[in-house]
Formats: structure tokens, sequence, C-alpha cells
């Protein structure tokens, strides 16, 4: 233990403890830089993906705001014609009649298309 500790004390052992600190401090300081530089593109990559994110997002918005335009619109088609109809089978009803009688020359020409 004396030896290795009159060596750290004599000047190539101070050298060489001096050389050993500096790589020690140079690994520190690349680790730190390494770090802020790791933290640094990952907030980059968290921006694009927020953006990315946003603009999905707005997309599916617009699309959802046309989606539930058409759906007002079939709404609106389906109710106009549900009356339609509804005033037609009241018309028809109004009639008190069930059809016109058929001609006989016309009901052969039926009969004949078999």
């Amino acid at each position: 233990m004396t030896g290795l500790l009159a060596f750290a004390t004599s000047t190539p052992g101070k050298i060489i403890l001096g050389v050993i600190a500096f790589f020690v401090w140079l690994s520190f300081h690349d680790a730190k830089v390494t770090n802020r530089a790791k933290a640094e593109c990952q907030a980059d990559t968290l921006r694009k993906t927020l953006t990315e994110v946003q603009r999905q997002k707005d997309a599916a918005d617009a699309l959802l705001a046309d989606a539930e335009k058409q759906k007002t619109a079939t709404e609106n088609e389906i109710a106009d014609l549900t009356r339609q109809r509804d005033q037609a089978n009241a018309a028809q009803q109004g009639k008190g009649k069930a059809c016109e009688p058929v001609d006989g020359r016309v009901l052969e020409r039926l009969r004949s298309i078999r």
C-alpha cells in the first residue's frame, strides 16, 4: 500500500492520476451532453407527434361535421318521402274504390303472355 501511495505522490504518478481524472471527467461530460441531446430529440419527437395528433383530430372533427350534415339531410329526405307516401296512401284511400276493372281484351292478352 505504501508503494502505491509513494507512486501516487511521485511526479509520474501525479501525471497518470491527472490523465485518469481527465478521462473520467471527459466521459462524465460526454454523458451529460449525450443525455441533453437525447432529451432534446425526445422533446422534438413529442412535439411532432402532438402536431400530427392535432392534425388528425382536426380532420376527424371535419369528417364528423360532414357526417352530421349528411345525417340531417338524410333524415329530412326520409321525413319528406314518408310524408309523400302518407299523402299518396290517404289519397288512394279517399277514392273509395279498390281498382279499375280490367277490360276483357286486356285480360286475354295478359293470360296469353304465359
